[in-house]
């Protein structure tokens, strides 16, 4: 079974000015590969090498290995859909394989970008330190409101399955946002009243539309997202503990 652990890197200012200059260069890259895939109708990872290679290393000042990360990026990104010419974001997702990245005992990770070897902090929590030590395969370089982050891919055990005794039933809705057929109810309360909260503050701040209500708007970006977010995670916990407690399969409603 493959799960993500995210790790935030602590950088320095100069760290992340190059950074962000290396995920610059790389989306650069990568739409000059994929337009290049498109005029040529190359969507191949090995044809669109050979197409494609000297010219996006020398142009965009890439080293051997991440021109050869972004030729398969513009590749993967070709397979659902031939018929769209990609595109990516400035600051788009950049895959890290093992040639160019290393997660190192002393509680850094060692990088490649435009400059060379970066050697840079990261903290990350308990479960995620765990995961790391079954990391495999490729990470991705993520920029996320002015942070840096490292999604690593990790391959763990999957779990035996446990034989139950019956199914506990989960009806969800929206005042109650799931009640058992034990008969708990999980109250959606909490997360309207939250809702309404963050709605009318919203508002107010756009009506001023000053300096500080616009750095006040972006400080509580995402607030209402990560509090519903938590707010599920806890009652969806809740849930499984009592199916575990009672030897119950979990069936939710049709």
């Amino acid at each position: 079974m493959k799960l993500t652990a995210t790790i935030k890197l602590k950088c320095s200012n100069e760290q992340h000015a190059l950074l962000q200059k290396t995920l610059e260069a790389c989306n650069a890259a990568c739409n000059y590969i994929a337009q290049q895939a498109w005029d040529n109708k190359t969507f191949g990872q090995f044809k669109l090498h050979k197409l494609v290679y000297y010219t996006a290393k020398k142009e965009y000042g890439l080293n051997a290995q991440m021109t050869i990360r972004c030729i398969a990026k513009v590749a993967d990104a070709y397979k659902p859909d031939k018929r769209t010419l990609r595109k990516f974001r400035q600051y788009a997702a950049q895959p890290f394989d093992d040639r160019i990245f290393k997660i190192m005992p002393d509680g850094r990770v060692s990088l490649s970008t435009l400059s060379g070897r970066e050697k840079i902090p990261y903290v990350c929590g308990e479960h995620q330190c765990q995961l790391l030590k079954s990391r495999k395969g490729e990470v991705d370089l993520m920029y996320v409101r002015g942070k840096f982050y490292i999604a690593c891919t990790s391959e763990v055990a999957e779990g035996r399955p446990i034989k139950t005794q019956g199914a506990l039933g989960i009806d969800l809705g929206i005042v109650n946002i799931a009640v058992d057929s034990q008969g708990t109810h999980y109250s959606g309360r909490a997360i309207e009243v939250a809702r309404k909260k963050f709605s009318n503050r919203r508002k107010n701040l756009q009506k001023k539309g000053t300096r500080s209500a616009k750095r006040k708007l972006k400080k509580i970006a995402g607030t209402q997202s990560r509090y519903q977010k938590d707010r599920n995670h806890c009652i969806s916990k809740a849930i499984v503990a009592t199916a575990q407690r009672l030897s119950y399969s979990i069936a939710l409603e049709d």
